[in-house]
């Protein structure tokens, strides 16, 4: 990203001064989220 934008991902977004880094990984839930039918009640 920052070769192709010159925006640097890992820089912190609120100092400007600090990196990211990734902690932990959340595995993806075990079925896919299933959708709701909204229904219009005006």
């Amino acid at each position: 990203m920052l070769r192709l934008t010159g925006l640097d991902i890992a820089r912190c977004a609120v100092c400007q001064q600090g990196r990211l880094r990734l902690t932990e990984i959340l595995a993806p839930p075990p079925y896919p989220p299933r959708l709701v039918e909204l229904i219009n009640t005006s």
